[in-house]
């Protein structure tokens, strides 16, 4: 990709999260952010600081649910 940002964002901050006593790991961070491409494009970025075991299940909602919007953005 030749693509270059142009801008980027913090969406939702610095975030940390306090887990309950009986979780391995008591804090955990993540971070969206949104960029911009000189096309026009725009991307959100979802970074964080440790494995999320239901990454994948999450990542496909949101594109299935993306698609089914952009497809009825069309048809309109």
């Amino acid at each position: 990709m030749d693509l270059d940002v142009v801008d980027a964002q913090i969406l939702e901050g610095t975030q940390l999260h306090k887990k309950d006593f009986d979780e391995d790991e008591l804090f955990s961070t993540s971070v969206d952010v949104r960029a911009k491409f000189n096309d026009g494009a725009e991307v959100i970025i979802e970074i964080r600081v440790r494995k999320e075991p239901y990454f994948l299940n999450r990542f496909h909602y949101y594109l299935a649910n993306q698609m089914v919007e952009n497809v009825q953005q069309l048809r309109q």
